[in-house]
Order: C-alpha cells, then sequence, then structure tokens
C-alpha cells in the first residue's frame, strides 16, 4: 500500500480521506496490471472485466455508485443512461456470452437499449432495523420481530426520485437521487410510490392487516 497521501501513523477517528486517496490509487494500479496480464496473454478479448462498488458502511441507497463493464469486441460500448442495479450484472453476462436468462433470475441485461432510457423501471431496496450489534469481525441484526423481522426500511428507485418506506411509521419520505443528471418528465407522488411498495412487500410474501 502506498502513503502518498497518508501516512503509517494510526488516525484517531474513521473515515480518513487521505487514506481513501490512497487506495483509489492502489486500486487503480492494480487494475492496471491485470488489464496488462490479461493483454500480454493474448486473453482480454476473451474476458469480461467488471470494476464496481458497494455502499460501504455508510449505506444510502440514493447514492449512486460506480460500475464498469469491458466486453469482448467494441460494438456494445457506451454509457447507460438509465438506473441500473446489482441485480442486472448477472443477466447482461449471460446475454453477453449468448445464454438465455432463466425464468427465476430477477433484473434484466444492460445490453438492451429499451432499458437505457430514463426512468424505465422501478428498483427496490432495503435497510435493517437499527440495533446492530458487532462481535469480532461478525455483524448481526437484531430485533427480528413479526411481520417485518429484520427489515426496518424498504426504498423504491424511479428515474431522479427516490422513496422511502419507515416500517414502523410506514411514512414514506422522498429525495434525489445523489448527483443524478437524469430530467424525468413522468414523476410519481409519494402516494403512488407507497403503493408500489405496498404491492412489492405483498408479492415477496409479507402479510399484515
Amino acid at each position: 500500500t502506498s502513503t502518498t497521501f497518508s501516512t503509517e501513523e494510526d488516525y484517531p477517528t474513521l473515515w480518513n480521506v487521505d487514506g481513501y486517496d490512497d487506495s483509489i490509487i492502489d486500486f487503480d494500479r492494480r487494475v492496471g496490471k491485470i488489464y496488462d496480464y490479461l493483454k500480454q496473454r493474448n486473453i482480454l478479448e476473451s474476458t469480461i472485466l467488471i470494476i464496481s462498488s458497494d455502499h460501504g458502511f455508510i449505506h444510502n441507497a440514493l447514492d449512486r455508485l460506480p460500475m464498469m463493464m469491458r466486453l469482448p469486441g467494441q460494438e456494445k460500448a457506451g454509457v447507460i443512461g438509465g438506473n441500473t442495479q446489482r441485480l442486472d450484472i448477472a443477466p447482461t453476462l449471460l446475454d453477453a456470452i449468448g445464454v438465455p436468462q432463466p425464468d427465476w433470475m430477477e433484473g434484466h441485461t444492460m445490453l438492451d437499449s429499451k432499458y437505457n432510457q430514463v426512468g424505465s423501471e422501478f428498483i427496490f431496496s432495503s435497510g435493517s432495523r437499527s440495533g446492530k450489534s458487532a462481535e469480532g469481525a461478525i455483524w448481526s441484526v437484531s430485533l427480528p420481530v413479526a411481520p417485518w423481522f429484520t427489515l426496518g426500511r424498504q426504498l423504491l428507485i424511479y428515474c431522479d426520485q427516490g422513496f422511502i418506506l419507515d416500517m414502523e411509521s410506514m411514512e414514506i419520505s422522498q429525495g434525489k437521487i445523489d448527483g443524478s443528471t437524469m430530467v424525468c418528465k413522468d414523476a410519481i407522488s409519494n402516494e403512488e410510490a407507497h403503493q408500489i411498495l405496498l404491492s412489492h412487500l405483498k408479492n415477496k410474501g409479507y402479510d399484515w392487516e
């Protein structure tokens, strides 16, 4: 690990920016080495490369995540304009290698142009209840109470809109997707988002009065 920005000392606070900057430099170098290795072995054009990330410990589904995918050949190059999610990676890989997507697999291929349009579909996410506890390297979530068990909030993303349903109060709040450049003409209301989220929960097997 390089120390271009950071030092060898132990920092008294978490989320040290200099440490993260050094991690980015190290990551870029490692990706470059992998790319060069594949090229030298003459297998780059038979390899699919995917670079992505998660939210870390500060999880917020309204924050956009980076994702880059390199497919063999240049005919499928471009930028996806609509919203995507992790569930779309597996269908995209199957599409890229010519394997049909099974019926049980959720998500869609990002190579289908109809899904690259702004606001093309609903994206659902969820968050756990509060009450997390850590023992060593193991994290657990407490308060498994019916009917939601560990589910603390349900999220809906549509176009540049984000809706958060609090599972305890059943109140819904609205926000914007961080860094979104989408221009959406068919926005949905809080009431519409509330009904969409409740229907989604019913479809997933949750039952309540």
